[in-house]
């Protein structure tokens, strides 16, 4: 049988890792926080930024559309001729807006794994590691049993070095 001071200090340093436990996880959860926020923010600014370009590309289109019309016009030029580059200034358009599309999901996309990732690294403590924290106290703390009919040491309650 445990002297009652192993015991005792057994029971602390449960307490304490346990404390520690609940410490570490508290500490997770807030990292898991920030972390989430940061890609959240991140992924508006990607989505703003995107809409910006789309906009501004809408817009050169339509002054592109403009000034071919104003040039056909000062030429005489009517037809298939002003309607094909027509055309092909919204094709160009489309094929640009398309391109910032998938470049911001591309951006979302890495935005997420990289906060995955960090997220990953966050250190927590399971039940299970507890659990085998608590073992290791009480394999540990068995082991610093006096022999029999003497009271123990300050050097065998602290432990090898």
């Amino acid at each position: 049988m445990c002297p009652p001071v192993i015991i005792a200090l057994m029971v602390v340093s449960a307490l304490a890792a346990q404390q520690q436990q609940k410490a570490t996880n508290k500490a997770a959860a807030q990292s898991f926080q920030n972390i989430t926020a940061q890609r959240d923010l991140q992924g508006r600014r990607i989505q703003q930024g995107a809409a910006n370009d789309i906009f501004a590309r809408s817009v050169q289109q339509l002054r592109d559309a403009g000034s071919i019309r104003v040039a056909a016009g000062e030429a005489g030029v009517t037809g298939n001729s002003v309607a094909a580059i027509l055309g092909e200034s919204v094709f160009n358009r489309s094929f640009d807006v398309a391109r910032t599309t998938q470049n911001a999901r591309n951006a979302q996309l890495a935005a997420g794994l990289n906060a995955q990732s960090a997220i990953n690294q966050v250190p927590t403590t399971s039940n299970i590691e507890l659990a085998g924290s608590l073992a290791g106290i009480a394999l540990s703390g068995a082991g610093r049993r006096p022999s029999q009919g003497t009271k123990p040491t300050a050097l065998q309650l602290s432990g090898p070095n």
